[in-house]
């Protein structure tokens, strides 16, 4: 196995890690701003990581390089607008009160 299937195993064991610790420290509050911020930029940068260790592997081969550095800034872009849209309306559920019909 090359280095780079450790190095990105690592990324993803660490994001893990980081996304645990997050979420004690915000107590699971998915509708917190700060457990919605961090939860983000873990995320972000560690699909920047692996776009980064695959371009680190194949860093001969210049179409592989700006495909997988475009792919990985779009996934990581598109993973920031879904959780941002995501946050709000867990956030909008949340503030709204429930009234007796909602079955809860």
């Amino acid at each position: 196995m090359s280095p780079s299937v450790f190095i990105a195993s690592g990324v993803v064991i660490a994001a893990s890690l980081l996304f645990m610790v997050v979420g004690a420290v915000y107590r699971w509050d998915l509708t917190s701003a700060g457990y919605g911020r961090w939860t983000r930029i873990i995320a972000a940068v560690a699909l920047m990581a692996i776009a980064v260790v695959s371009v680190w592997d194949h860093r001969g081969d210049p179409t592989v390089v700006i495909a997988a550095l475009l792919v990985g800034g779009i996934l990581a872009s598109g993973f920031v607008l879904a959780h941002r849209t995501l946050s709000a309306r867990l956030r909008g559920i949340e503030e709204r009160p429930s009234s007796p019909g909602d079955g809860d």
